[in-house]
């Protein structure tokens, strides 16, 4: 477990949820006994703990679940593959996919109503300039913001946590989410790498608002091609104006542009637009604004 999970664990207080509220087979565990913390790694499960079985284990997963319970784990949500074997005295929870974890997890953390402005940073380049600047102007418009990524977990330019990744697991992310609730915090900026698109790490944040800066061929070996990771890119922020959020696209960047040139509204192009000085253009009707 890294400092930002230690950090982030003990900053959250765990609900008190049982496990038939949450929706637990139970398999002779008592409905009323509490549900423990949650953990992603069967390496690092500790006793009373909840182990989270994600799809990317494959064919692992049964062993995975197995080594957890081996070591403690009280239960077991499994996310994409009904057919694991959970003992009996081991709670079970199974999920079809991440998009309903994604919800589960806003259940679990209590977090259903959070009020943190959460804004993604996608593209291939800028994504860590733009979230550092935009926390940075965002503290000071609203006296604290956080941002994370590359650079990791940054509260303050003093007070930082290593992430790992720059878009971190699904539960460091709900964690995060949990933490700037317990701490009312105004905005979060984060970093949406290809990577955690693909796995589905952001399931069930409320991104309120996306920047794409950039659309470059990093990555085109793990995604398919170059259409695949475009549209993987263009996912995030179509998803965003589907929920109402806001979108803002790199007006420079011409190759984005058809995968975005269908959004009916809340999308803007910033930059230069046919040569002329930066401005925003509004897709749809293509009205300055």
């Amino acid at each position: 477990m890294n400092k930002a999970m230690k950090e982030l664990q003990a900053r959250v207080p765990l609900m008190p949820h049982t496990y038939a509220a949450l929706g637990f087979a139970l398999h002779g565990v008592a409905a009323t006994q509490q549900v423990g913390r949650l953990c992603d790694h069967s390496a690092q499960v500790q006793a009373g703990d909840v182990f989270l079985c994600l799809p990317r284990a494959h064919a692992q997963r049964q062993a995975f679940v197995h080594a957890a319970v081996q070591v403690g784990a009280q239960a077991v949500v499994c996310v994409g593959d009904t057919g694991v074997d959970v003992p009996e005295g081991v709670a079970s929870l199974m999920l079809p996919d991440m998009a309903v974890l994604g919800a589960w997890l806003r259940q679990y953390f209590g977090t259903e109503t959070c009020t943190t402005r959460c804004i993604g940073v996608t593209g291939t380049d800028g994504k860590t300039s733009v979230a550092w600047m935009l926390r940075q102007a965002l503290a000071r418009y609203a006296g604290a913001a956080w941002s994370s990524g590359t650079l990791g977990w940054m509260c303050s330019d003093d007070d930082i946590y290593d992430l790992g990744n720059t878009t971190p697991s699904l539960l460091c992310m709900h964690y995060l989410l949990a933490a700037a609730q317990q701490e009312k915090l105004p905005y979060w900026v984060m970093e949406v790498s290809s990577h955690g698109i693909e796995q589905q790490r952001i399931a069930g944040i409320p991104i309120s608002a996306v920047m794409w800066t950039t659309l470059g061929h990093d990555h085109l070996q793990d995604h398919g091609g170059f259409e695949n990771y475009a549209a993987l890119k263009a996912s995030v922020l179509h998803q965003v104006v589907a929920d109402g959020g806001v979108v803002v696209v790199n007006a420079a960047q011409e190759r984005m542009q058809p995968y975005v040139a269908d959004m009916p509204h809340h999308a803007y192009r910033l930059g230069r637009v046919d040569g002329q000085a930066d401005k925003a253009v509004m897709y749809g009707d293509m009205r300055a604004v």
